[in-house]
C-alpha cells in the first residue's frame, strides 16, 4: 500500500507543483492590471504588506535636472 502511495506521489507532484505555481503567477500578473483583482488581493493581505508605511506617499518621478 505505501508503495502504491509514494509511487503516486512521485508522478503527480510535479505537476501539481506546476499547476500552483502557474496559478499563482497568474493571480499575480492579472492582479497588476486588472484593479479589482488588485484591490480584493489587497483587502486579503493589507496594505502595510505591499506599500510599507515609508513609501505611501505616491510613485516616483523622474525630474529632468539643469545642465548639458
Amino acid at each position: 500500500m505505501g508503495h502504491a502511495l509514494r509511487r503516486y506521489q512521485e508522478r503527480f507532484e510535479p505537476t501539481v507543483t506546476r499547476i500552483l505555481l502557474a496559478g499563482i503567477f497568474v493571480t499575480g500578473l492579472t492582479a497588476q492590471f486588472v484593479k479589482p483583482v488588485g484591490d480584493a488581493l489587497l483587502s486579503l493581505v493589507g496594505p502595510g504588506v505591499l506599500r510599507p508605511q515609508g513609501l505611501s506617499h505616491g510613485p516616483l518621478r523622474l525630474v529632468q535636472g539643469k545642465g548639458g
